[in-house]
């Protein structure tokens, strides 16, 4: 064409959010690209995963401003679950830190299995678990309702419902 061109890079302006499905190390390289790609303006959404359930604040730093969902376990900090942790940590120390939300899921179905029939008999009781609040569906299946998180600083932060 024999012509200079002039482009001014710049995102589309058709997209409202990015939901974003990664491991902690994938995630940390692809927040910092959406900002050098004119994205860092964008809600970021994901899933727990994003998310190792161990506070490691410099590492987390490229999470900035990700939302989340997760569990109390990880998210909570109090006597009751601290406890927990630290007293299943002692007895299964090799395996916990690669299952520790599976075991914060057996301390559930453990409350569960104490708590079926009040459950069955108020349909629309909840109870306070490690993995979430948990409810009884009409069907007898459980649901799970978890806690909204967003990483400030490098740590993730319980949204305020």
């Amino acid at each position: 064409l024999g012509e200079t061109f002039k482009f001014t890079p710049r995102r589309r302006h058709d997209i409202n959010g990015i939901f974003l499905v990664a491991n902690p190390a994938k995630a940390r390289q692809i927040n910092p690209l959406l900002g050098f790609y004119y994205a860092g303006n964008l809600p970021v959404f994901s899933v727990s995963s994003i998310y190792s359930g161990y506070s490691q604040r410099v590492l987390n730093q490229d999470l900035k401003k990700i939302f989340f969902n997760d569990m109390p376990w990880f998210l909570v900090k109090n006597e009751f679950i601290d406890g927990l942790k630290n007293q299943i940590q002692r007895l299964w120390a090799k395996n916990y830190r690669k299952n520790s939300r599976l075991y914060g899921l057996g301390v559930d179905a453990y409350t569960l299995s104490i708590l079926f029939s009040r459950l069955m008999a108020l349909p629309n009781f909840a109870v306070n678990g490690v993995t979430g609040q948990l409810f009884l569906q009409t069907n007898n299946r459980v649901y799970r309702q978890l806690l909204p998180a967003q990483f400030k600083n490098g740590i993730p932060t319980e949204l305020i419902q």
